[in-house]
């Protein structure tokens, strides 16, 4: 199954590697949606079509759009096929309520446990990647008394996840585990709950060396070292899997109602206050890149609105206040070209689980050219997160979900 889906997802970004690639800017119309002649029907789209491709994804909707063009239809279609080959672990028996953890989290951690069971139980030592403040690692050694190591690059994290551990089974690391490595053992279990970016590459790479058993769950692939990420496998060169950052950050633009921090609603009306301080910072004569806006800023302060927000652009870059009348004039811009940039992006946006899904593979493909049995799941549902890709590795084929 794994070398034909990895085909599969390559050839479509390849024909859409012009989409991924060319963001939308304000006030501009994408060249590859002239060239497809998509522009006059997105653009046309009321904003109740635009609520439903934001909320479910353009590719479940396309379909259903009159006058959609009948190349998106096409595109939006393969999207959805593609997507919905990758299977769900199947529902079983649940660990109880993690102690410390919030209910999403908990569930997390309970499904991590259970598909990793028949490799915990013929490993030495379970390597926790990522480990943040011990939650994972703390569960695993009281569950089943194995040894655990959390490797952690936080130091606030690193104390907080030794004071919560139990009196034995649980040691800490404090590593960059890209930097340093990992130190994995051919008789490990290395599991990522949601090791970001490099993290997760510097993973599947060691463990693929160092003869490991793997069980990564992909998070913030656009989290890496450099301008971009360069596939790790073989198969991932040959089909020229290489995304810039700003394009592997489309992963992140899961379709859904409500998100883990706010709602699809709430992440629209920050995405036009910052449209609204790079339309104030272009009146001062300040150009800048979709994202460099934020430069300086938490990106939850968006959610506080355009006025305070370009407030306070304007004061990390020690610029006098805006007036009055600057805020309404972006504002205004800012409502007029947000309208057509959320209607634009709606192609792009629909590829960014391609994206994530081509990293996923490129993963796996890494431990496949090892000689790893290996699988790649949907562990969890949405709701627990939206960064659900599994990527389960063995030495040994187990039965059932592991082929």
């Amino acid at each position: 199954m794994l070398p034909g889906l990895v085909d599969e997802a390559a050839a479509l970004i390849a024909e859409a590697r012009d989409i991924v690639d060319e963001r939308v800017r304000d006030d501009a119309v994408p060249s590859w949606c002239d060239a497809r002649e998509w522009s006059s029907w997105l653009l046309s789209l009321d904003d109740a079509a635009v609520d439903r491709c934001e909320t479910r994804s353009l590719a479940n909707e396309a379909e259903s759009l009159a006058g959609a063009p009948g190349s998106l239809v096409g595109l939006a279609g393969r999207v959805r096929d593609l997507l919905g080959r990758i299977a769900s672990f199947p529902e079983g028996s649940r660990a109880g309520r993690v102690r410390l953890a919030s209910p999403r989290k908990a569930d997390q951690l309970a499904r991590v446990l259970e598909v990793t069971a028949p490799l915990v139980a013929r490993c030495r030592r379970i390597v926790d990647v990522g480990a943040g403040r011990g939650a994972l690692a703390s569960l695993i050694a009281s569950s089943t008394g194995k040894p655990v190591v959390g490797i952690e690059l936080v130091e606030d994290r690193v104390r907080s996840a030794e004071r919560r551990a139990p009196a034995e089974g649980v040691t800490y690391e404090l590593r960059d585990g890209v930097a340093e490595g990992l130190g994995l053992r051919g008789d490990d279990l290395a599991i990522g709950l949601h090791a970001c970016g490099a993290l997760g590459d510097a993973l599947v790479e060691e463990a693929a060396r160092a003869g490991a058993d793997v069980a990564l769950i992909t998070c913030c692939v656009q989290k890496v070292r450099g301008e971009s990420r360069r596939p790790l496998s073989a198969a991932g060169t040959r089909l020229g899997l290489e995304f810039r950052r700003d394009v592997l950050g489309l992963a992140n633009l899961t379709p859904r109602e409500q998100g883990v921090e706010f709602s699809t609603a709430e992440a629209m009306r920050a995405r036009e206050a910052r449209s609204a301080v790079r339309a104030a910072l272009r009146a001062r004569g300040i150009a800048v890149e979709p994202g460099e806006e934020m430069r300086g800023l938490n990106r939850r302060r968006a959610l506080r609105g355009s006025r305070e927000l370009i407030t306070e652009a304007l004061r990390v870059r020690e610029l006098p206040p805006p007036t009055a009348g600057e805020l309404d004039q972006a504002e205004r811009e800012a409502s007029r070209s947000f309208a057509r940039v959320r209607r634009l992006s709606l192609p792009r946006t629909m590829l960014g689980p391609v994206v994530e899904l081509a990293v996923v593979l490129d993963r796996a493909s890494v431990l496949q050219e090892a000689g790893r049995s290996v699988q790649v799941l949907r562990l969890f549902a949405q709701e627990a997160s939206p960064r659900n890709l599994l990527v389960i590795g063995s030495r040994e084929p187990i039965p059932g979900w592991f082929v």
